[in-house]
């Protein structure tokens, strides 16, 4: 799976660049994703 920026000011970079943006939103997703199926929503 890929993510490319489709607006705003990182759309404008290289996609080379827009990952070095994009990584660690997507970890943190990710984790947050892993998070909720192991311990469920707790609010």
């Amino acid at each position: 799976m890929t993510e490319k920026a489709v607006s705003g000011p990182v759309s404008l970079m290289p996609e080379a660049v827009q990952k070095v943006f994009l990584l660690p939103r997507n970890r943190e997703t990710l984790k947050r994703l892993a998070d909720l199926v192991v311990h469920g929503d707790q609010d």
